[in-house]
């Protein structure tokens, strides 16, 4: 039933870096006290770099989201227009669309529905025939630098390579869904990393040559005026050769708007989460700092020290806690981030690990509220020392 027996102060590493000579008594105090209980210590930051991580995670999905679409529609797909044909067409059909009035250039691809097969492995995908002179449209590799077409074989995603163990110059086989029913075996001769959805791809004079068809195209990319859009997409819809139009642009938004009313909800909701623990876990440390130093900060009172400066030891101490855990969260915060990419990858998606700047500022943020809630309930709770309580012997 004895009281605990004072802790054994020795001197620190503040006084071996004669840091001492520097430092106020308050601060002195608040940092030997700080560093007495390292365990603790490295409990509440290790939970302060938690809950940071938690709204940069949360955070880098609107990064990715936007780096995405950015790379897919305004890298990858330079036009404003994709119209696909309901049967291929000649060279005429270039000549066609490029005398509409509005559009600047056209561009044909021959695409073929195929079902590619690799031991006892089978998918479905589009194979798409390039021209050597294509400029609206892209291929790239993982550091997203372009992509050249071989003059032989075919590039297909990387998906393959990981999920089917293909390698380069392996054979596989393509059966076509349209057309002659016939299966072809073409070498590998690389693989192209698409953001969305998964293709094969060669030149489009060696897959003129496999399906034994002249120069024809069923898909078509259009740079064109702005001013004239609405009138050119009039003008394809009304074809009897058109299949389909869209309009980049449109899709571009409709995508931006679908994913980023979810992403934006479920980043506050977790910044919210996140801005709760850390004042839970702040809170938490003042309350127990202050039960178990009760006596020592009113006795600072009665020593002649205000109020503002007893209350600024134990926040001293909660600043420093919160300045030590700003690093690790951030670095927390990226793994979680390479995690959950790694958790979620999908054969429709996929996300690039993008954190921006604004993104570590938000979790920055969140924390400096919590701080500032904190400093707040210290200085309420330094007004209820009793002095009088401090001049009597404790028992």
């Amino acid at each position: 039933m004895r009281p605990l027996a004072p802790p054994a102060f020795h001197a620190a590493l503040i006084e071996k870096m004669k840091l001492d000579k520097i430092l106020g008594p308050m601060s002195l105090m608040a940092f030997r006290n700080l560093f007495q209980r390292p365990h603790r210590l490295g409990l509440v930051i290790l939970s302060l770099s938690a809950a940071l991580a938690i709204v940069v995670a949360a955070g880098s999905w609107s990064d990715m989201i936007e780096f995405l679409l950015k790379t897919q529609f305004q890298r990858l797909q330079k036009e404003d227009l994709t119209v696909q044909l309901i049967r291929p067409g000649s060279l005429s059909a270039i000549q066609e669309m490029s005398r509409i009035p509005g559009v600047i250039s056209v561009e044909g691809f021959r695409v073929l529905p195929v079902r590619i097969r690799y031991l006892n492995h089978k998918r479905e995908l589009q194979l798409t025939g390039w021209n050597k002179s294509t400029e609206m449209r892209e291929l790239l590799d993982r550091d997203l630098r372009p992509i050249e077409l071989p003059s032989t074989g075919i590039l297909i995603s990387r998906f393959f390579e990981k999920s089917w163990e293909i390698k380069r110059g392996d054979l596989v086989q393509l059966e076509p869904l349209e057309g002659a029913d016939q299966t072809f075996e073409i070498p590998v001769a690389g693989f192209t990393d698409e953001l969305i959805g998964m293709s094969a791809n060669m030149r489009v004079q060696e897959l003129w040559k496999m399906m034994g068809e002249g120069p024809v195209y069923n898909v078509f990319t259009l740079k064109a005026d702005p001013r004239s859009l609405s009138e050119i997409y009039r003008r394809l819809k009304g074809s009897s050769q058109v299949g389909a139009v869209q309009v980049k642009n449109s899709l571009y938004k409709g995508f931006k708007e679908s994913f980023g009313q979810v992403i934006r909800t479920a980043t506050l909701i977790l910044m919210l989460a996140s801005l709760l623990i850390a004042l839970g876990i702040i809170y938490n440390s003042v309350r127990v700092s202050f039960s178990e130093r009760s006596w020592e900060l009113a006795s600072l009172r009665v020593l002649g020290f205000d109020r503002s400066e007893v209350a600024g030891v134990l926040l001293l101490e909660v600043g420093v806690q919160v300045l030590m855990s700003l690093v690790p969260g951030c670095f927390l915060g990226l793994w979680l981030t390479h995690l959950s990419m790694n958790l979620i990858h999908t054969e429709t998606f996929a996300f690039p690990v993008v954190v921006t700047a604004a993104t570590y500022g938000r979790g920055l943020l969140a924390v400096l509220l919590a701080f500032m809630a904190s400093g707040l309930v210290v200085y309420r709770m330094s007004g209820r020392l009793n002095p009088a309580e401090a001049l009597k012997a404790r028992e």
